[in-house]
């Protein structure tokens, strides 16, 4: 009884061997599977104003580099932040800081300074 429930488990585990056999329909296609579709490559998480602190824009006016690991997700856009002191001030007024970040962001981008 344990041999046949351990053939079985392998059986469901092992799937088909796609690994091992690139060209496994050649002759016939004799199961389901996902052979002929791509596999689709990650979606890259856009951030807003081009990667710079949207704090740096409102304090410095100008364009601070922001660590990839301190990020916000607000109303679907992606900030990245210099530090945590950064995002939580930014937190602290999101609408205020937007505006202002925003307003400086259009500024510097018509004047070609990005």
């Amino acid at each position: 009884m344990k041999a046949l429930l351990l053939i079985a488990l392998t059986i469901v585990l092992s799937g088909c061997a796609h690994k091992k056999h690139h060209d496994h329909h050649a002759e016939k296609k004799d199961h389901d599977c996902n052979c002929s579709k791509a596999a689709e490559a990650p979606k890259a998480v856009v951030m807003e104003f081009d990667g710079a602190c949207p704090m740096g824009l409102c304090r410095r006016n100008k364009k601070v580099a922001c660590d990839p690991e301190i990020t916000l997700a607000h109303q679907g856009k992606n900030y990245c932040f210099s530090s945590l002191e950064a995002r939580e001030t930014f937190m602290k007024d999101i609408n205020g800081n937007l505006k202002t970040a925003n307003k400086r962001w259009k500024v510097m981008q018509a004047a070609g300074s990005r």
